[in-house]
């Protein structure tokens, strides 16, 4: 059976480590991530070129994978 406990945990880090990223950042990324959007897809909704979102998630993993390190997500 799964951990509920265990999986409560790891939707509560991942909640703190998207809140300390720029808004412009977690919109892509919830966009494209969470959403399934496509790059060009996510841009048209955030009113940018596909080009500056794949920059923005690529800025919210990089500030993202050390608040995430030793995490099982």
């Amino acid at each position: 059976p799964p951990d509920v406990i265990a999986q409560s945990d790891d939707r509560d880090q991942i909640r703190r480590a998207l809140a300390t990223l720029p808004a412009t950042q977690r919109e892509a990324i919830v966009l494209v991530g969470w959403l399934g959007l496509t790059d060009a897809e996510a841009g048209r909704v955030l009113g940018v070129s596909a080009g500056a979102v794949r920059v923005r998630i690529s800025r919210a993993k990089a500030s993202l994978r050390p608040l995430m390190e030793g995490s099982p997500v």
